[in-house]
């Protein structure tokens, strides 16, 4: 049997199925515009450090002879300032009793701050480049982002050019503080972002009223799919109107033009049991439609329940005691455990009877000899009713099938016992609507146990 939740998913398969579309092309879109603009990112930050990186090389190459001459130095340094608006600032220094001294600036009082100090340190006391990313506030006031590096300028503690070859080790003449912008860069990718987030929105937008377009077909399916089992409902009605109807109609003309014979015969005694037929023909009518009422009430949603609390076992003893008549003349015996307290539920008194009278009567129906068991067990809170027959059984494939509408267990057993396919459903239906369940364990030639629960008022 199926869950709520898969019964409402196979239900509604079509409203789900839209719904994920709409959730989740959005979710890919925006997700693929993130990795999109991180990528884009993280591209322009290793080109432009490596740009940074290249650009402090040359630099430190080509002044490398002037550290002597600060005139000279300072010169250079500002022709390089001067001929890329990239570059932020160049500062050319050295270390000095461990402070350090600047040689050449393009900066200003920016030269030795904090920032720009600790890299040059490690520089120095290291003899390798570092790089790193700081953010700036600009003339407009708006944050972009700074790439400095600082490369040590190494040269042989001895002046003669063949030291090197000699052993000589070389030392650290110099720190060359490169600060290269990225503002150029983030406007571009403000852009790219900007266009993208753009884009996306408009696609989101387009693919949402395709979907929600696409919605209104997944409405005519469901609708298609509803007139397909009206349809199927009206040949079933048809068919079981056919079947159904037939026969009792059919016997109740026979009996009344008996009956009618039979009075003017004055033969009451044989007036009197064409009577009896008559009126168990016109039961099997009434119950026919009863149930086609309840089948209507129940899909429209208009069944109409008072619930009050109700003691399970004074019903239970109230139906068995109107059905064993039944029971007695198939010589069944009706067995029922009756606790000796009484046990409370909430449920509408004339819905409950409409369940009890469909089960135990089915048990009885397809009983042939044996006996009908009916038993209580309380769990936690929850007082299962067990109904267990030692009748004729349910094959195992059809009991998945048991609870449908019209649906009727066709074999050699079950030919001559009348029914409308429609009990079980309607049981099922109220059983679940007064926040109940129903359970089924048959064995073929065995028996067949139904069990039905309830939540139990306690106190």
């Amino acid at each position: 049997m199926n869950t709520p939740v898969i019964k409402q998913l196979s239900e509604n398969k079509e409203f789900f199925y839209a719904a994920a579309l709409i959730l989740l092309i959005p979710a890919a879109f925006i997700l693929n515009t993130a990795l999109l603009i991180r990528g884009l990112n993280d591209t322009f930050d290793t080109e432009l450090t490596s740009k940074a990186n290249l650009a402090t090389s040359v630099i430190g190459s080509t002044l490398k002879d002037s550290l002597a001459d600060t005139k000279i130095l300072g010169k250079s340094v500002a022709e390089v300032t001067n001929s890329s608006k990239e570059i932020e600032g160049l500062t050319i220094l050295n270390f000095k009793d461990g402070q350090p001294n600047v040689l050449a600036s393009g900066e200003g009082g920016e030269a030795l701050s904090t920032e720009s100090v600790l890299l040059t340190k490690l520089a120095w006391a290291t003899g390798q480049p570092y790089t790193t990313r700081l953010k700036v506030l600009n003339y407009e006031g708006k944050t972009s982002r700074v790439w400095q590096v600082s490369l040590p300028i190494t040269g042989v503690r001895n002046s003669n050019k063949n030291a090197k070859s000699q052993g000589e080790e070389t030392e650290v003449l110099g720190i060359v503080n490169l600060k290269v912008s990225g503002e150029k860069t983030d406007v571009l990718i403000s852009k790219l972002e900007r266009d993208a987030v753009i884009f996306t929105v408009v696609t989101l937008v387009i693919v949402i009223l395709l979907l929600l377009n696409h919605f209104r077909f997944f409405g005519y399916a469901r609708l298609f799919q509803k007139l397909k089992e009206v349809d199927e409902m009206k040949d079933n009605f048809i068919s079981l109107a056919s079947h159904e109807l037939r026969t009792p109609v059919t016997a109740l003309r026979g009996y009344a033009s008996l009956l009618i014979e039979d009075l003017r015969r004055g033969d009451l005694q044989t007036a009197l049991s064409d009577s009896v037929k008559i009126a168990r023909n016109s039961d099997g009518i009434n119950e026919l439609v009863n149930d086609l009422l309840d089948v209507s009430r129940i899909e429209q949603k208009r069944l109409k329940l008072q619930i009050q609390n109700i003691d399970l076992t004074q019903s239970v003893s109230t139906v068995i005691q109107e059905l064993k008549v039944q029971a007695d003349q198939k010589g069944l015996t009706l067995n029922y455990v009756r606790p000796t307290s009484p046990l409370v539920i909430a449920a509408d008194a004339q819905k409950l009877k409409q369940i009890l009278v469909n089960l135990i009567g089915n048990a009885i129906k397809y009983t042939e000899k044996g006996e009908v068991f009916i038993s209580h067990e309380v769990y936690g809170n929850q007082v299962k009713t067990l109904i267990k027959d030692s009748g004729i059984g349910i094959p195992a494939e059809e009991i998945p099938n048991l609870f449908e509408k019209f649906h009727r267990v066709q074999n050699e057993a079950t030919s001559k016992i009348r029914g409308t396919g429609l009990g079980l459903w309607i049981t099922k239906q109220l059983v679940e609507i007064m926040a109940g369940k129903i359970l089924v364990e048959s064995i073929q030639n065995t028996g067949t146990k139904i069990i039905i629960s309830f939540p139990i008022k306690r106190g």
